[in-house]
């Protein structure tokens, strides 16, 4: 039996974004309230604040908006999503101070929508900041690309609020030239898709309706409601709201009004300058009536934004499980090989200075957690015994056996990196009480050439989320 090829996992999403799970959590007006963004992040994800939902929609000060998000996310990473269309230039002015609130509070991540990111580009890069930017198609790809973007939100035709016309398959195809990152966006309600979506290609998934329906979510209930009654069919796009399509879900209001832009409506959209000045007037109409429907709840009344996600989504959830679930996916055995590979990329990359070597995940937050013992043992390649307790026998399972080692020799200094394949050949978990010391014997794929029989290393699991083996204290085992 053959089988397609399957690309190799793109990990500059989680080297970018300083995140253990490739996940964002998409900003959302009017959804994205500060414990919403924080929870994400906390979890592990990216969670991603939307300044008009922070400042307009919550009530917060910008800059102590930001600060709230970073306490509840517990001093993990977080980022920030631009709108930086130029129908208003009292809206621009304020987008332009923003930014720079927000490097002055720490952001390093900005997601940019409706427009030239350039700017954005050119204002964060000195900071060190990256930006990710929304696209539908390869035009408007072209563009952030050319303004020096470092990856790209692929808006497919299930994603809810403004989506796109390709399916997430040919959306990759499309935009897989360019050379950065991709995110997958849209339709995507449980770990299934995200899996799906890791094996097209995509670096990471953003997640917007799925979040809704959680606790965290300050959404009126009968919104949440409305997400788990939902099916796909449900899902319609209205002109409505912006004049150009937005996907929401079908109730009753949306059925009495229609789904077309009025005739003057579409008569004003269609001239330059007329256009600009109907775009603000939709603006600032839809950021009225979206607030209120967060709210209000009536299904007579309101908008309710959404993707086709919905079809997978039938429950309130906390973010902690959904991420949880999404990260123990992510680390699934059956769905490792193209995550192997690229942790042995980044272990063979480890402490190379080459420009154009990906960059690593940096620390979000916590202590390195020891593991357990490994001693190397006589054979080549590597063999050994690796002891653990019964706790961190379920974490090591977690990780399908893959271990990413950087060891430097005691002696020269030389360094050795790759990828150790843990295959137990014995092991006395079945037959250990709780608590009880595990034993596996292992053999590890490439062998330590810069290292002695009998030294040991101490098996790690970093506050990156990436197992490794370091040194461990005293050397070489009597």
């Amino acid at each position: 039996m053959t089988h397609a090829a399957r690309p190799a996992f793109d990990g500059r999403f989680l080297g970018h974004a300083g995140v253990r799970v490739p996940v964002i959590g998409g900003a959302m007006y009017p959804c994205s309230n500060p414990e919403l963004v924080g929870a994400v992040s906390a979890a592990g994800a990216l969670g991603i604040l939307q300044p008009i939902s922070l400042t307009y929609v919550h009530g917060h000060d910008f800059r102590e908006g930001i600060r709230l998000v970073r306490r509840l996310a517990g001093g993990a990473p977080i980022g920030m999503n631009a709108l930086i269309e130029t129908s208003s230039r009292a809206y621009h002015e304020r987008m332009v101070r923003w930014v720079a609130i927000a490097l002055e509070e720490g952001v390093r991540f900005f997601i940019t929508s409706l427009g030239n990111p350039r700017w954005v580009v050119d204002r964060v890069a000195s900071a060190g900041a990256v930006v990710y930017h929304d696209v539908t198609e390869a035009k408007w790809a072209r563009k952030g690309v050319d303004a020096g973007v470092d990856g790209l939100i692929a808006v497919n035709d299930r994603a809810g609020g403004h989506a796109g016309d390709r399916n997430a398959a040919a959306l990759r195809e499309e935009l897989a030239p360019f050379g950065l990152p991709l995110v997958c966006a849209g339709g995507i309600g449980d770990e299934n898709g995200f899996t799906d979506a890791l094996r097209l290609g995509y670096a990471a998934v953003q997640l917007g309706t799925r979040f809704i329906a959680t606790g965290e979510c300050n959404a009126h209930p009968r919104y949440k409601q409305a997400i788990l009654d939902a099916g796909e069919e449900d899902i319609v796009h209205t002109e409505r709201l912006t004049g150009v399509p937005v996907a929401v879900i079908r109730t009753p209001y949306t059925e009495r009004v229609g789904l077309a832009a009025g005739p003057l409506a579409r008569w004003m959209l269609r001239g330059r300058r007329r256009k600009r000045l109907m775009r603000t007037i939709y603006g600032l109409r839809s950021i009225t009536r979206l607030k209120q429907s967060l709210n209000r709840g009536d299904a007579d009344r309101d908008y309710w934004q959404a993707g086709k996600s919905v079809a997978h989504i039938s429950t309130i959830e906390s973010v902690a499980d959904i991420v949880r679930r999404f990260e123990h996916a992510f680390h699934d055995p059956h769905e490792r090989s193209a995550v192997a590979e690229y942790e042995t990329d980044r272990a063979r990359a480890g402490r190379s200075d080459s420009a154009d070597a990906s960059p690593s995940p940096a620390p979000v937050g916590g202590a390195i957690r020891r593991l357990g013992t490994i001693t190397v043992g006589r054979k080549t390649p590597l063999d050994g015994k690796l002891e653990i307790d019964a706790e961190m026998a379920q974490v090591i399972g977690a990780y399908g056996y893959d271990v990413m080692y950087v060891v430097q020799a005691a002696s020269g200094g030389e360094t050795t990196s790759g990828l150790a394949k843990l295959t137990a050949l014995a092991c006395t978990c079945g037959q250990a009480g709780a608590g009880a010391a595990h034993t596996h014997h292992f053999l590890g794929s490439p062998p330590f050439k810069a290292l002695e029989p009998g030294t040991s290393l101490a098996l790690e699991l970093d506050p990156a989320g990436f197992v490794r083996l370091e040194p461990a204290a005293g050397g070489a085992a009597a």
